[in-house]
């Protein structure tokens, strides 16, 4: 399944923020084309969970958890070396872990997930209980 490079630019907009290209720090052209990649996709009320696939998810996450406005996210990433965390409320609260499970001896993935966790509000968690 494909988030479509238009879907990422309106919910950039909605939020506050400038088209994708400018968040990128590459070419981006082939994102244009094939969108964003996700495992697929899932909504509950006012909620949508997107499960991303491929580093591009990761510039723009961030550029919405440092700078986006209006919008909530709760969410992790996984790489080959890691996980990333992220967390933005809707007061503004932000959250952002990186766990390096690969060069990292002292990393505590438990209680990264666990602080994450703590930042995903009740009803959220009701929603998508499978997954929080």
């Amino acid at each position: 399944m494909v988030v479509s490079w238009n879907m990422i630019n309106h919910i950039l907009e909605l939020s506050g923020l400038a088209d994708a290209q400018t968040l990128l720090d590459y070419d981006a052209s082939f994102l244009k084309e094939e969108g964003f990649i996700t495992e697929g996709t899932e909504v509950n009320g006012q909620y949508t969970l997107i499960f991303p696939v491929a580093s591009a998810w990761k510039d723009i996450i961030q550029s919405l958890i440092e700078k986006g406005k209006g919008i909530e996210i709760y969410g992790a990433i996984d790489d080959d070396y890691g996980t990333e965390y992220y967390a933005l409320s809707a007061t503004g609260e932000k959250h952002h872990t990186y766990i390096d499970l690969e060069g990292d001896d002292e990393a505590d993935p438990q209680g990264a997930l666990k602080e994450f966790l703590n930042k995903v509000p009740d009803d959220v968690k009701k929603l998508f209980p499978e997954y929080f």
